[in-house]
């Protein structure tokens, strides 16, 4: 088995994990799920394909909005930076990772 499926099954087994478990999530799950999601996207991105950065842009979309606003009234304004640096380091992994992409496109069109 190829390093791509590994990660994929992995990646999928934690996405099914995290549905299940919406229902009882707490604000400190919430966030410590947030910081795994963000921490996976910054080591595995550079193997992630065009329809796994929709999917990961999808699951960012739904931690940033609907996740978030069940626990905004909740969190303290040391949790609201935090999850503010955790959207920040998500945008810079998609930067990194999508300059990376556009390189090595342009790098086999050239040669």
């Amino acid at each position: 088995m190829n390093l791509f499926k590994i990660i994929f099954i992995v990646f999928a087994a934690v996405v099914v994990s995290y549905l299940f478990t919406d229902c009882s999530l707490t604000k400190e799950g919430y966030l410590k799920k947030f910081e795994s999601f963000v921490e996976q996207v910054e080591t595995q991105g550079g193997t992630f394909t065009e329809a796994k950065w929709q999917e990961t842009e999808q699951t960012f979309n739904t931690l940033s909005g609907k996740e978030y606003d069940k626990f905004k009234a909740e969190l303290t304004s040391d949790e609201k930076k935090q999850i503010v640096k955790l959207q920040a380091r998500y945008r810079a992994a998609q930067v990194k990772f999508g300059i990376k992409y556009l390189k090595d496109s342009l790098k086999e069109i050239f040669e």
